[in-house]
């Protein structure tokens, strides 16, 4: 995300995750598994898969957030025009992207729909 500002599919091909920059950029990364947040996690109801994420400035400033659990989970859920774009975006490229729209109209009319196999109903 902070080479390109953003993540998306585009992000995860065998070009940009094998780029020299982004390879530089990673190689400045590193997991560290929290003993601590797993624990706030079990006690806290407002914790569900949190992290913290630390950056260090060339100057030496520290920069630190908690994020306390992932957009578009029960505890941070997103509105459904963000959840509609992330759908469009992650089908624009297969086959269902063709009929995205009609995925997301059924889905939101799924009580009228005689069978769930009406979901893919166009998309085949």
């Amino acid at each position: 995300a902070l080479r390109f500002g953003g993540l998306s599919f585009a992000q995860l091909s065998e070009e940009a995750i094998r780029d020299p920059q982004t390879l530089a950029e990673l190689a400045k990364v590193e997991v560290v598994l929290s003993d601590d947040l797993a624990t706030q996690e079990k006690s806290r109801d407002d914790f569900m898969e949190p992290v913290v994420a630390t950056i260090w400035t060339v100057d030496g400033t520290e920069l630190s957030t908690v994020n306390p659990a992932p957009t578009g989970s029960p505890i941070r859920p997103i509105a459904n025009s963000e959840l509609e774009a992330k759908f469009r975006a992650c089908t624009e490229r297969a086959a269902a992207g063709k009929d995205s729209e009609g995925i997301i109209e059924r889905v939101w009319n799924i009580e009228q729909l005689p069978t769930a196999l009406e979901l893919l109903h166009g998309a085949r």
